[in-house]
């Protein structure tokens, strides 16, 4: 629109004053047209002329950088006044991206030349899609290392996050998994998969807390109650994992106190509520015992009174003495009765104190001379 003095021939017009200006088609690219039409009563008529307006060349206004996941159609990217060169393609790749795409940007295809435009995307790796593993089983004590993916696990895909898990109870339970799907345009993700846990045989568990081999010595075995019992690093619970009975060498159900004599006897585990089954036996051996008399001691007889006793010590069983008088350079055995005897004959005596053996100890002598 004319803002300047137009002069016709040598006046000067004033705008308002003597004449309007008005226009048509000046915002838009094509031929556009001012008119001046006289106002005033020195002029008369009216002058229209036409000039154009040329298109602009468009300049895209914004990054030429994006990021879509993995899979994106170009097509499917909208941006104001892009036109994809191949919109059926994808954005490619993660490995190797940012990768390149040419696009045409135009934003009024009537005011604007468009612009060869080349976007450089990232490709970012999208969630796999996978088949969660079934049908896995372990069993109690084990850790998750045991428990395998059988055929889903034909490319190596799964893994546990954390192998060392122990499996403490039974029943379906679920573990951590991992999926790795070996393909940069996919994410490694955690998956929750259920293994079914049973339960051990008692017999596989360790036992310490007891003593295998003890000696007769007159009193019922004994150990630390409870036992120290262990399946692969679980500490099994006494009355809760197992119970204990007792049983002799023949089988029979005994109690703890009657595992006193030599022989062979059996703690017994028992497996409880389904976590253990079954029964371990534990062999505990008593045997025979030494036996030995010790301080042994007798006052001397005086002829005509009556003998005193004998003492002694032993480790097992009832001390019997017999008595011997030297004859002749042999010792020969004599009945005494100390509550009744007199003793009548002077001499050289020995004394024999002994305990007879028997299957829970070994038999002992000492003797004296007086």
């Amino acid at each position: 629109e004319p803002t300047s003095k137009d002069k016709v021939n040598i006046f000067t017009l004033e705008n308002n004053l003597e004449y309007t200006v008005s226009t048509a088609n000046n915002v838009n690219a094509g031929t556009a047209q001012v008119t001046i039409t006289a106002k005033s009563t020195n002029f008369v008529n009216s002058k229209s002329i036409t000039f154009t307006i040329e298109k602009a060349q468009a300049v895209y206004p914004d990054t030429l950088e994006l990021t879509k996941p993995f899979g994106t159609v170009l097509g499917s990217i909208s941006l104001p006044g892009i036109t994809w060169s191949n919109k059926e393609a994808t954005v490619g790749n993660v490995q190797g991206s940012p990768n390149e795409h040419t696009a045409t940007y135009c934003p009024d295809a009537n005011n604007y030349f468009p612009q060869v435009v080349t976007f450089k995307i990232t490709v970012t790796p999208i969630d796999p899609t996978y088949d969660i593993p079934t049908g896995l089983t372990g069993i109690i004590g084990e850790t998750l290392a045991d428990v395998t993916f059988g055929t889903f696990n034909a490319n190596n895909n799964w893994s546990w996050k954390d192998s060392t898990v122990l499996l403490t109870s039974i029943g379906k339970q679920n573990f951590t998994a991992v999926y790795n799907p070996k393909d940069s345009n996919y994410n490694t993700v955690e998956v929750t998969v259920p293994v079914t846990v049973s339960g051990a045989s008692i017999k596989d568990v360790t036992v310490t807390g007891y003593e295998p081999s003890v000696v007769f010595n007159g009193t019922h075995y004994t150990y630390t109650s409870p036992l120290t019992v262990q399946h692969n690093g679980i500490n099994l619970i006494l009355n809760t994992d197992y119970t204990v009975t007792y049983q002799n060498a023949a089988g029979e159900t005994i109690t703890l106190e009657d595992i006193v004599n030599v022989g062979t006897y059996y703690i017994v585990l028992v497996g409880k509520d389904g976590r253990y089954s079954g029964t371990k036996k534990l062999e505990v051996v008593i045997t025979q015992a030494t036996n030995s008399i010790t301080d042994l001691d007798i006052t001397g007889w005086t002829y005509g009174d009556k003998p005193n006793s004998p003492s002694a010590s032993s480790n097992f069983g009832s001390i019997s003495y017999t008595y011997y008088i030297l004859v002749d350079g042999e010792y020969e055995p004599v009945t005494i009765d100390n509550e009744t005897y007199t003793n009548n004959k002077a001499g050289s005596y020995k004394v024999v104190a002994s305990v007879a053996e028997t299957s829970n100890y070994a038999g002992a002598t000492a003797e004296l001379t007086f």
